[in-house]
């Protein structure tokens, strides 16, 4: 998979498929992308501007749905990290 952050939505290329390209859109409310990341197999962290923070799969029969989201700073987010460990 190939993932490029757009701003306010996240482009999503399997690259077995590179002609069907998905694009993700998320809640005005969090702002911009600052950040995302890969961990496990096909999830995907994203960090807002915000202050949000949102986990999805882009497993065919998740994608679309947001399996975590919360607050966690009131006026600004930079960056995120993933730690298998914990």
């Amino acid at each position: 998979h190939l993932s490029i952050n757009m701003g306010y939505s996240l482009l999503l290329y399997e690259l077995k498929d590179p002609d069907n390209p998905l694009e993700l859109a998320f809640q005005q409310k969090y702002g911009q992308i600052v950040e995302h990341l890969w961990f496990d197999e096909g999830y995907i962290m994203l960090g807002f501007d915000n202050g949000y923070l949102v986990v999805i799969s882009t497993k065919m029969q998740e994608i679309g749905e947001e399996l975590y989201s919360a607050r966690f700073h009131q006026s600004a987010l930079f960056d995120v990290a993933f730690s298998p460990a914990m």
